[in-house]
């Protein structure tokens, strides 16, 4: 009977079963001071130290410097014994306001060299890097083109989750007494603008027609 059941089974499903045995998953992500990979790494053992991996039994984990990990991902993704790579290593990082410009806080160590070629200067107090305001422009850009970002929190208004921007419903900055608003964000009217309307029964009716038109 048992011969008979060994018959039936497709030689297909025989092959995917074993083969899925075999594939193996690693997994990379950030420490406080580099890259980790663990997972099923006995069997792409050789190729994390020729990459100049070192392996810390107490974490159970291969152990790299940050800048390693472009070239790590690669050489993994393009093994076959590499099986399925799942990529965690990606900072999460806001940018808030301070008194001189800007921070950048959160994961900011997978992000150091970008942030130092910018010309940041890190502020323990703040627990991030500070820049000038006229430099947001360049340095969010350079964020967001890094494979080692996964989120921005900006306060100017975009959130970026996996590589994707979306706009946010924040208070933007005022200019002539309106709220400057983005594409599909309705105009708010300030207090101030509210009495003279109230105060001036002509003046509402020629800012009803003209928000009528």
């Amino acid at each position: 009977a048992q011969a008979i059941l060994a018959q039936a089974v497709p030689r297909s499903i025989c092959w995917a079963s074993s083969r899925n045995a075999w594939m193996v998953k690693v997994v990379l992500s950030w420490l406080e001071w580099g890259l980790a990979v663990t997972g099923d790494t006995f069997q792409v053992k050789e190729l994390l130290k020729s990459h100049g991996g070192r392996w810390d039994a107490a974490r159970k984990s291969w152990t790299f410097e940050p800048e390693k990990k472009a070239e790590l991902l690669s050489a993994l993704r393009g093994s076959l014994d590499g099986g399925a790579v799942e990529d965690k290593a990606v900072a999460k990082l806001e940018l808030k306001p301070c008194d001189e410009g800007f921070v950048v806080a959160g994961e900011t160590f997978p992000v150091k060299a970008i942030l130092k070629a910018h010309h940041g200067k890190w502020n323990k107090a703040l627990g991030g890097w500070v820049f000038p305001m006229e430099a947001h422009g360049e340095v969010r850009a350079a964020l967001d083109a890094s494979p080692d970002v996964g989120e921005v929190e900006d306060s100017q208004g975009k959130r970026r989750v996996g590589g994707k921007q979306g706009a946010v419903a924040l208070r933007q900055p005022m200019r002539d007494g309106r709220a400057v608003s983005a594409t599909g964000v309705k105009m708010e009217q300030t207090a101030t603008e509210r009495r003279r309307v109230k105060s001036n029964a002509s003046g509402a009716r020629e800012m009803t027609a003209v928000q009528e038109r």
